[in-house]
């Protein structure tokens, strides 16, 4: 009897688990540029999750990256090291994970792609 409990309690943990991660994985969860650097106050205490297109590329060198992120209406400026992000370019929209730094630096600890082959871009 109490091997059953044990698996229907792994069962159900796991279960939650993945209902978590395809929560977090709804592009609905993320953020504008606007919307962190007008409510920095808001988003400046934890992670946030920006979605925006990468304006500029200011430096890619050496597993860092440094570019500008914008929505079309404001922008922000990104940093990430870490490893190379695959079809990464000027002009792309991008999910980047990160700490906000200040009303104009985000340190990204994540930079997500979409995958040309996929969505025809």
């Amino acid at each position: 009897m109490p091997s059953k409990i044990i698996k229907v309690s792994v069962i159900v943990i796991v279960a939650l688990i993945v209902v978590l991660l395809v929560y977090q994985a709804i592009p609905g969860q993320y953020l504008s540029v606007s919307d962190v650097v007008n409510n920095y106050d808001t988003y400046r205490s934890g992670q946030v999750q920006v979605m925006g297109n990468v304006s500029r590329i200011i430096s890619s060198a050496g597993g860092n990256l440094t570019f500008i992120l914008t929505d079309g209406k404001t922008s922000i400026n990104v940093t990430y090291t870490g490893a190379s992000v695959q079809n990464f370019k000027e002009g792309i929209t991008v999910a980047v994970i990160g700490k906000l730094l200040s009303k104009s630096l985000i340190r990204a600890n994540q930079i997500l792609t979409k995958c040309p082959s996929k969505y025809g871009k």
